[in-house]
């Protein structure tokens, strides 16, 4: 009797060990069934030619004014879009509570 307790842990261990390493098995194969798909993109992505142009209209960098009129200018319009944004939705949570007092 104390031998067959003595060997229960053991049998035990041994089995969840074995299941362990069948379910890694598992998972191994998947991962790699999944980087063989992504390799042959990947071959399939570096055998296209990419070609890269550069355009370069007078190679002269735009002045410090204009850059900042043309940088505040693109915030007053962000900041009016979010102000009228802002405005819709007011209006229409007002106008969804006014209905909902009739």
């Amino acid at each position: 009797m104390t031998q067959w307790l003595i060997w229960f842990p053991l049998v035990g261990a041994s089995i969840f060990l074995l299941s362990s390493l069948i379910m890694l098995g598992k998972k191994a194969k998947k991962l790699n069934r999944q980087l063989a798909r992504t390799e042959k993109y990947r071959k399939a992505f570096e055998a296209t030619p990419r070609s890269v142009s550069l355009k370069v209209s007078n190679g002269k960098l735009p002045d410090l004014k204009s850059v900042l009129t043309e940088r505040k200018a693109l915030l007053k319009a962000r900041l009016k879009k979010q102000e009228d944004k802002q405005r819709r939705l007011l209006s229409r949570l007002k106008n969804s509570q006014l209905n909902k007092r009739k």
